[in-house]
């Protein structure tokens, strides 16, 4: 099971590296019932100190940790984009705000980033990094699309079949696509 290790008003981020964030990364987020207590007591410390919490399970957890905070982040996938392509998620997972998933998906060649993106979309996820890179550290350096190395001939903001591409530097990228309004508000479950 995750522990909770920030000192008293520490600005927490996922990689260790001292970039300044809002957010809590709990790595290593049990999935079962039973250590709920534990991940609430957690949240209520996060947002003591106005932080935001990300559980990162990197699997699905049970439904209940859904109930936590409406405004966490779980991250229900981490893996390989060749699993991720065949991966079923509980039918559960849409009646939430796509906002409240995110997915880390490794080891995915450019040509099939298109294909993990449009899945993300169908699996209801709002917050989504597809890297090429892979084991043993897959979060160790920028992936090679948005660095130049695939894709060179990208923009700064590149827009392909309603999914942008984005970068800003050589450490920081992103993905987008528009998400209808009713995906702010929390759906009837």
């Amino acid at each position: 099971m995750a522990e909770l290790a920030p000192a008293p008003g520490e600005r927490v981020d996922s990689n260790g590296a001292g970039i300044a964030s809002i957010h809590h990364w709990i790595d290593g987020t049990s999935v079962a019932a039973g250590d709920l207590g534990f991940y609430q007591t957690a949240d209520a410390y996060a947002k003591s100190k106005g932080l935001k919490v990300i559980f990162d399970p990197g699997a699905i957890p049970d439904q209940s940790y859904m109930g936590i905070d409406p405004t966490s982040i779980v991250i229900d996938y981490e893996g390989t984009g060749s699993r991720y392509l065949s991966t079923t998620f509980p039918t559960w997972t849409q009646s939430y705000p796509s906002a409240r998933f995110g997915q880390l998906v490794f080891s995915t060649p450019s040509r099939n980033v298109a294909g993990v993106v449009a899945r993300a979309r169908t699996n209801n996820v709002g917050n989504l990094y597809v890297t090429n890179l892979g084991l043993p550290n897959p979060w160790g350096s920028l992936a090679g699309y948005f660095a130049g190395t695939e894709l060179p001939a990208m923009a700064p903001s590149t827009t392909t079949a309603g999914v942008t591409y984005q970068y800003q530097t050589s450490t920081n990228a992103g993905v987008r696509w528009s998400a209808p309004a009713a995906d702010l508000e929390p759906r009837t479950r």
